[in-house]
């Protein structure tokens, strides 16, 4: 039996993708296993995998960090590909091709396939590296395949007295799920001289301190539309960003007495959105989600007049999607969008943009268009050898570190979230059974 490695970087975001994938793979007589960043650095000890697909090419590096003996049997999947600043594609290319391309090219000549979210991700490498075009498959944004989507509720089918309001947060910042204090955050994140940094690319005049006062305004906003909300009208649901601690929201709702319902960390975010009625954010890629099942979200990145003076240029402050969304002017002009009917229809350009972003004409059917992918690369591939033998270690090896994990989460003021799960056998079972 032929066996894919599928690593699940952030739980909440990739795991739906895994569980639709491993049943349409199932149908096909095809074994996947279920990866994250504490088993994937075993993939270097066992090669017993016909194909691995990992998020990045980051991934791949810090999998083999030498390139002696590189495997060919890695796929590249972004499990976040959406979004478009000022069309140098910098972020968007790391995913493939490495922060410093140059150096990372050993590691990317050996990318068995690239699996594009958009159409518009092929120009990189129609731009920069053509001979790789054989290997590029558009296959859709996986997390709005059909299998991966829950139906958004309508009123007649559910109705309730409170309005829904989905604040999603990004705030890994000043948040962060790793536990750093606000001295390391800023020690590592600052400029430095002969040090590039991906964020800061041609915006020479921002630094740290730019990243983290979006951050604070846009918090700042959050607290006021919670206070200034009529709970009686409306009920609000806060979204945390997969990489941010989520114990703190909990601390801080319950410190202050705050009515604010704090989502299930490990659920799909389709599934939690598909329960808002709206959908209130700073700029981030969860629009193009949101847009893409109907939803017309509301940005507050127009509140606060001196917030875009500190604004980075290859943010997603300034992604091309943000010109169709709402965008108040006032907390209050805010909380009036939130009484008001969202548009049935969403703009002509939208659709074009997200032609072009998520493959919106196949994104439907993307778990199958990412399985026909990973078929054709195996059939054209010698099998693994020592099977079963060499699965048997790499399950007891991974199950012992992940039960490991799980005691470490128990006993930590963190907890497990966000890349830190354990992936234990009832996680396994919870995965398997997300997909519809």
């Amino acid at each position: 039996m032929k066996i894919i490695y599928f690593h699940i970087d952030e739980l909440a975001r990739d795991a739906i993708v895994a569980s639709a994938l491993k049943k349409e793979l199932k149908k096909r007589g095809v074994k996947l296993v279920y990866g994250n960043r504490f088993t994937t650095q075993f993939l270097s000890k066992f090669n017993v995998f016909d194909l691995a697909i990992l998020p990045s090419l980051g991934h791949y590096t810090t999998t083999y960090p030498t390139d002696e003996n590189l495997p060919d049997n890695i796929v590249i999947l972004p499990s976040e590909a959406v979004g478009q600043a000022t069309g140098t594609l910098r972020r968007m290319n790391a995913k493939y091709f490495g922060n410093d391309q140059e150096k990372s090219t050993p590691w990317h000549k050996k990318v068995k396939a690239f699996l594009l979210w958009g159409y518009s991700h092929v120009e990189p490498f129609e731009r920069q590296y053509p001979e790789y075009l054989p290997r590029c498959t558009v296959v859709g944004h996986p997390r709005l395949d059909k299998h991966c989507l829950k139906s958004k509720e309508s009123k007649s089918q559910n109705p309730r007295k409170k309005i829904k309001v989905g604040l999603v947060s990004r705030f890994s910042g000043i948040n962060p799920y790793h536990g750093k204090t606000i001295y390391q955050i800023i020690y590592l994140g600052m400029r430095r001289k002969g040090i590039e940094l991906p964020a800061y690319e041609n915006s020479p005049d921002r630094d740290i301190e730019d990243q983290l006062y979006t951050e604070m305004i846009d918090l700042r906003l959050f607290f006021q539309i919670i206070e200034k909300i009529d709970a009686e009208k409306f009920e609000i649901c806060m979204r945390p960003y997969p990489r941010e601690n989520r114990f703190n929201w909990f601390e801080l709702f319950k410190e202050f007495n705050l009515d604010v319902k704090i989502s299930t960390w490990d659920e799909p975010f389709s599934f939690w959105l598909s329960e808002m009625d709206f959908i209130v954010s700073p700029p981030s890629t969860t629009f193009y989600d949101a847009l893409s099942v109907g939803h017309l979200p509301i940005c507050t990145m127009d509140i606060v007049n001196s917030r875009k003076d500190h604004v980075l240029t290859e943010s997603d402050d300034n992604n091309q999607i943000l010109e169709y969304v709402k965008r108040p002017k006032t907390i209050d002009e805010l909380i009036e969008l939130l009484s008001q009917e969202a548009p049935d229809e969403i703009h002509e350009d939208v659709k074009k943009i997200l032609l072009g972003q998520t493959a919106s004409d196949i994104a439907p059917q993307s778990i199958q268009n990412i399985a026909d992918a990973c078929i054709k690369v195996i059939d054209s591939s010698p099998p693994a050898k020592n099977k079963e033998n060499t699965l048997a270690l790499f399950r007891i090896s991974s199950l012992i570190l992940s039960y490991a994990q799980k005691l470490r989460s128990f006993f930590s003021k963190r907890g497990e979230q966000s890349a830190n799960f354990a992936l234990t056998l009832s996680r396994i079972r919870m995965i398997n059974k997300l997909s519809g």
